[in-house]
């Protein structure tokens, strides 16, 4: 909430997104002494997420580790679209969640569609159609409407080529299952940008988008930047103990370090060089939702009492500050 605060702050005016995976830890049946508590940690969740301003989760498979009627009672119960483009009522065939939103930030329209392949046995009301061409639909719809196509995709990681592949024609795909965070030194290379911010929101992927021309492509600088950065640290250590002298005086014996420095001198060129020829240009990078963002306080308030809330439901006391619980209670995701 801190970090959305500040970057509000700055003018700007973030599209707010959930990939999926966001109500419960994982996708296995809830006990029954720990339902009630989970239920409601999971709805004050979804509150929190409202007053944060989220724009859209997408429905993944711990979503329903309660059951597809308790999440469509929260779903119903929330100003927030859930999206599943190929969840489907098994009887009748029909979606049960919105398939995609539109989100506009004058003058550009924002298509967001929702996804997933996994779905756990325990769910028997619903089934899935393929993701892969469910979402390959939905693209294909939302380029007529929208400028900027993102996909949320709640999936196994060893899908992610295909995804990529299959998703050719959106702008982003967001994953919500995949374990490894997508590090800034990355390439992105053809194709939709791709990102993972990890599991447990213990990082926040931010996505700064500067649109000059959309008919020219996105250029992820963050990759070029950070090559920029890494090469001059790198020119910069083989300077470090003769400053004031050049390389070539330094290295005169040493013909390998000065075609590595001639090397390094060619990588920086040629990032700068497609910075300098970026038109519209994608910055991607990852936050840690750790105490430096520091506190809201009103959020703080909101969370300590569904901790105590939560607390009671389990019929743990709440103790006095400063004591702790043998076990202590994990905090609410992205709080």
């Amino acid at each position: 909430m801190k970090y959305i605060e500040s970057v509000k702050k700055e003018g700007k005016n973030p599209v707010i997104l959930d990939a999926g995976d966001a109500l419960f830890e994982s996708s296995n049946t809830i006990m029954k002494q720990n339902l009630a508590s989970s239920k409601f940690k999971a709805q004050s969740l979804v509150k929190g997420y409202e007053v944060i301003g989220y724009e859209a989760i997408n429905v993944g498979a711990f979503d329903l580790a309660a059951g597809y009627e308790f999440l469509k009672t929260v779903s119903d119960g929330t100003s927030i679209p859930f999206l599943s483009a190929n969840l489907v009522d098994k009887q009748s065939g029909e979606r049960v969640f919105d398939p995609y939103i539109i989100v506009e930030r004058p003058p550009f329209k924002i298509g967001i569609i929702g996804v997933t392949n996994l779905l756990p046995s325990s769910v028997t009301e619903l089934t899935m159609k393929n993701y892969l061409e469910v979402g390959k639909s939905f693209i294909e719809t939302l380029k007529r409407e929208a400028n900027i196509i993102v996909m949320l995709v709640n999936a196994d990681k060893k899908e992610r080529g295909i995804i990529k592949k299959e998703f050719a024609e959106a702008d982003y795909i967001i994953l919500s299952r995949e374990i490894q965070r997508t590090r800034q030194n990355q390439a992105q290379g053809t194709g939709p940008f791709i990102y993972s911010p990890g599991k447990q929101g213990k990082y926040l992927a931010v996505i700064d988008l500067n649109i000059v021309n959309l008919d020219s492509p996105f250029v992820d600088v963050s990759y070029y930047k950070q090559q920029v950065k890494n090469t001059e640290t790198r020119i910069a250590r083989y300077k470090k103990k003769e400053p004031e002298k050049s390389f070539e005086e330094i290295y005169a014996n040493q013909p390998n370090i000065l075609r590595n420095i001639d090397v390094l001198r060619k990588q920086k060129h040629r990032a700068k060089d497609q910075l300098d020829r970026a038109i519209n240009q994608s910055e991607y990078k990852l936050v840690s939702m750790s105490r430096k963002i520091g506190d809201d306080l009103d959020m703080l308030t909101f969370v300590d009492r569904v901790f105590k809330k939560e607390n009671e439901i389990k019929g743990i006391p709440n103790l006095p500050p400063g004591k702790k619980l043998k076990s202590p209670i994990r905090s609410l995701k992205n709080y």
